[in-house]
């Protein structure tokens, strides 16, 4: 994402969201990881969610997605992911929730997130 909020294109930027990005860039994307690690965690997902039976195409979806690097990510850096997504028991989707729950990742979701920074909108 870093890339597409510098281009400034239309589609990725040149609006208050990416103008606010950019302007707290250094707080943002200074995440420390390494691809090693990372990858483990990834694997391990795959196979927890086999072991677990969840279907074939569930597990295709979710890797084939940036979330579980961003979980693995996470869970190296000891980072919180925040997502709208809630957990569930159905075999048929994996869902961030769940997957951060196995690895020991904390979740919570946007509104919990803003309580915490103490956002205030007037």
């Amino acid at each position: 994402m870093r890339v597409e909020i510098h281009s400034g294109s239309q589609i990725y930027g040149g609006d208050d969201l990416a103008d606010w990005v950019r302007e707290r860039e250094d707080l943002i994307f200074h995440i420390k990881s390494d691809p090693s690690p990372v990858a483990a965690h990834v694997n391990s997902i795959a196979t927890w969610a086999r072991s677990l039976n969840y279907r074939n195409h569930a597990i295709a979806d979710i890797l084939s997605r940036a979330d579980p690097f961003l979980i693995g990510a996470a869970a190296y850096s000891g980072c919180v992911v925040v997502t709208q997504g809630v957990p569930s028991n159905s075999r048929r989707k994996l869902k961030i929730p769940n997957v951060c729950s196995f690895l020991n990742v904390q979740c919570e979701n946007t509104f919990e997130m803003m309580r915490q920074l103490g956002a205030r909108f007037t």
